[in-house]
């Protein structure tokens, strides 16, 4: 399929990028990777005027300091995070996500902040994403902001970006003491499936007491976007992690999601493919801690 007809612009800057995106708002698209939006765009469903190439732009690459946490720029690629030494240490759960993404021809090309300005509530990005607290930076000819990524992806394929902004970069503290996060997707095939569910946890536990003294629970592909389960991550803290309290912990997130009924899995289904994966991420998770 051909592509429909557009103008192609390429800044060098981000204050050009900006400034072009002030200019062109709604009848432009941004280029990262691609990997979604030259599909898009053969099928139609996008119909750019312009489209603005990232790719001579500073927005990629990754950055931890102790004490401060990561920085990962918006058009770093999703290889890239999957290999990252300091994210397998500290956010594995970042690099097990990343992992699960298509192909390596895929991963070489699409990048963070496409996957989360896409949107799509089987992303695989996000849910670790939001168990380690991220937030976004977005940044326009006004000024930049910083969001929560909960408050940025606002459902199926909407974000809080506005028409003159762009993804800058993405931000997540440092890990909490004593804690690990883990992340698994669920599919029909073992590699480029479109998630059934998947399930992102972060928990942290008190030396002192063996209880969990904090704990962020996330579920792609079972709602509109990325859902916390709050509920089960309160059921949880104050408890010591036993495979009875895991358990009721992986009952409870099936209760709390919102799936629906598909071509690829009921609603039923995914609820209970959601207690498998919060049970077996909860105990590799507490396992790491000990």
């Amino acid at each position: 399929m051909s592509l429909p007809p557009f103008e192609y612009l390429a800044p060098t800057t981000t204050a050009d990028l900006a400034g072009l995106l002030a200019t062109h708002r709604d009848k432009c698209r941004v280029l990262a990777g691609g990997t979604d939006l030259v599909n898009w765009m053969a099928e139609k469903i996008y119909r750019p005027d312009y489209v603005i190439d990232l790719r001579k732009l500073p927005l990629s690459g990754i950055r931890y300091e102790p004490g401060r946490g990561l920085t990962i720029g918006a058009a770093t690629t999703i290889e890239a995070i999957e290999r990252s030494p300091e994210i397998r240490r500290f956010y594995l759960a970042l690099a097990q996500a990343a992992g699960q993404i298509g192909s390596p021809q895929i991963r070489a090309m699409a990048t963070i902040g496409g996957n989360c300005c896409n949107a799509s509530p089987c992303a695989d990005m996000p849910p670790p994403l939001v168990t380690l607290e991220a937030r976004v930076v977005l940044t326009s000819t006004r000024g930049s902001r910083e969001l929560a990524i909960e408050e940025f992806i606002t459902g199926n394929r909407q974000t809080a970006i506005q028409p003159d902004e762009f993804l800058e970069c993405v931000r997540v503290p440092d890990p909490w003491p004593h804690s690990a996060c883990r992340y698994s997707p669920f599919g029909l095939r073992a590699a480029q499936e479109i998630d059934i569910a998947s399930v992102a946890v972060n928990v942290a536990v008190d030396p002192a007491t063996g209880a969990v003294s904090k704990a962020r629970i996330a579920m792609g592909a079972v709602a509109p976007f990325a859902m916390r389960a709050p509920q089960a991550e309160a059921q949880l803290v104050g408890k010591k992690p036993t495979s009875d309290v895991i358990d009721e912990i992986a009952i409870q997130c099936g209760r709390e999601c919102r799936p629906i009924d598909d071509l690829r899995a009921s609603a039923s289904y995914r609820r209970h493919i959601v207690g498998v994966l919060a049970r077996r991420m909860l105990r590799d998770a507490v396992a790491a801690i000990a």
